[in-house]
């Protein structure tokens, strides 16, 4: 059984990155259970392009095709790797961000989304329940200030008020 998540396609569409994992569901898994795979769109040629012992997870390629950023578990904690797809040098971009969920169910991912920015030279990520962005060179780190007025109607009120009159009882289940 193969399982896929988190499909991105290159610019110049001539290729097909995503995570691939063999096998299914299972508790007490071992790492890694996720590489990072590439598939030519033309050929039908697939091939493995990350190594990692944490898993290789949701793939995101740069405007320019240059770059791949994907997810990775390292001890205990996920953090960002940045992958130069022309020389392959393969570096930490940032550490740690939010706990993956790759012992889960994975029905619909096993990480919350990040990306580009359209300039191509930062990465948008979350942390801490804060947007961040992450320069790709100097691997700054700045927080986005963000703010939104949401009005949200409620259902209606569940709450029953009746009055017991018999002899006062403890609950001991609630």
């Amino acid at each position: 059984m193969e399982n896929a998540l988190g499909p991105e396609v290159s610019p110049d569409g001539k290729f097909l990155y995503y995570a691939n994992k063999k096998g299914g569901f299972s508790y007490n898994m071992s790492f890694p259970a996720w590489q990072i795979a590439r598939r030519d769109l033309i050929t039908g040629i697939e091939d493995i392009i990350t190594r990692v012992e944490g898993s290789g997870i949701k793939p995101k390629i740069s405007p320019n095709g240059k770059f791949l950023v994907y997810g990775t578990r390292y001890k205990t904690k996920t953090g960002l790797r940045i992958k130069d797809l022309e020389n392959g040098n393969d570096n930490w971009l940032v550490y740690p961000i939010v706990r993956d969920d790759q012992e889960s169910r994975h029905t619909r991912d096993v990480l919350p989304t990040y990306d580009f920015h359209p300039n191509g030279n930062d990465l948008v990520f979350t942390k801490n329940g804060k947007f961040h962005k992450v320069n790709l060179k100097t691997k700054s780190i700045k927080v986005i200030n963000f703010s939104a007025e949401v009005a949200l109607d409620l259902g209606p009120d569940l709450t029953f008020p009746y009055r017991i009159d018999d002899n006062p009882s403890s609950s001991r289940i609630i």
